[in-house]
This record gives structure tokens, C-alpha cells and sequence, in this order.
């Protein structure tokens, strides 16, 4: 998360706010092709609260951006490491071993623990990523979970990873940022709440 690093060295966040609202909102359809990919009667169960939370986190956005009265003053500009190949091997097998993690995890928390223990390894994955739990969580939706289950794991998985970049935003960024992204990640994990309703 660099607009949490770039919080600190600008004055006035509301616009990297509003890009953290807008990158989260199309992190969500990106999972949702993910999981579309993986177990399209799983993603079904999911439309609702998805469409509640990329809704959500877009009105959130535009609302911090039709009322900023701030100027943006930076004393430095991020610069991005570009990519050296096509693939990043190192990436892909760090995925790689934490899908097989993930995977471990979850079955042998459903094995010993129930749903309970399952829901457990999901929300701890999530800590460190989405794309290994939500894999994990579309391949058990309908069989070894109940979609409901799945559901509430993929909300849990959610709640946790948004939670996790307030964690990580407050840590290495300006606080009163990562008090308001908790606000509004707060906000969005409400509506995909209403969203199962």
C-alpha cells in the first residue's frame, strides 16, 4: 500500500484516499472473475454483497472528491519500480507457496475444527492476501462448505484483509489517513453485510 507511505509525506490525503476506495472497489470485480473462473454457482451467492461493496466504495470516492477543498502538496514523488521481465518468478512462487499453505490450512482446520476451524484459516489467510483464500474458498463452495459458509468466509476474508491495510496504513503512514480508511473500509464491510440480505 504506498498511498499509506504517501499519506506521511503529503499534505492533504483525501485524493489517496479516494484511490484506496477506488483500487479496493476493482479489487472486488477482480476477485469476482476469479471466483467466476473457479465456481460460478459460488459467485452467484456472492453478487449481492460484491455489488453492494464496489458500489459502496465508489460512492465513497467520488463523495471525498466532490468535497476536497485540499491542495495536494507533496515533498516527494512516488517512483515505481518497473518490471524487468514479463514474469515475476519470485511473485509466482511466493503465490504459489502460500496457495499450497492456504490449502493445507483450511482442510486440515475443517478436518479438526469444523466450520469453525475453517473459517478461522480463511480469516488468517486473508491477512497476508485474497486471490490464495478466495481460490481455496470457491473450490470448497457447494462441496466440503455450504455456499452460506463460503459466503461468510468471503466477507470474514474481506473484513480481515481491509482491516489488515488500516493495520498496515496506520504503521506506515499518516494516522488521521488510516482513521478515515478505517472509517470508510468499515462502511464498505457493512454494505457486504446488507448485501446478503
Amino acid at each position: 500500500m504506498t498511498l499509506a507511505t504517501q499519506s506521511k509525506d503529503t499534505k492533504g490525503s483525501n485524493h489517496l484516499l479516494a484511490a484506496a476506495l477506488v483500487a479496493n472497489g476493482i479489487s472486488f470485480l477482480q476477485i469476482a472473475l476469479l471466483i467466476g473462473t473457479i465456481n460460478i454457482s459460488f459467485l452467484v451467492q456472492l453478487i449481492p454483497s460484491l455489488i453492494a461493496m464496489v458500489i459502496t466504495a465508489l460512492i465513497l470516492s467520488w463523495y471525498i472528491l466532490r468535497n476536497r477543498k485540499e491542495k495536494v502538496l507533496s515533498s516527494k514523488i512516488a517512483k515505481r519500480n518497473m518490471p524487468t521481465s514479463i514474469i515475476d518468478f519470485t511473485s509466482a512462487l511466493r503465490f504459489a507457496l502460500l496457495y499450497i499453505f492456504i490449502g493445507i490450512l483450511t482442510k486440515t482446520a475443517i478436518v479438526f475444527a469444523g466450520n469453525n476451524g475453517f473459517l478461522v484459516a480463511i480469516a488468517l489467510g486473508a491477512l497476508v492476501g485474497l486471490n490464495a483464500v478466495m481460490i481455496q474458498t470457491a473450490q470448497l463452495a457447494g462441496g466440503t462448505v455450504s455456499h452460506v459458509l463460503a459466503v461468510y468466509a468471503f466477507i470474514l476474508a474481506n473484513a480481515v484483509n481491509l482491516l489488515g491495510k488500516v493495520f498496515y496504513s496506520y504503521i506506515n503512514g499518516a494516522r488521521l489517513f488510516a482513521l478515515k480508511l478505517l472509517l470508510f473500509f468499515i462502511i464498505i464491510i457493512a454494505a457486504s453485510l446488507v448485501g446478503m440480505i
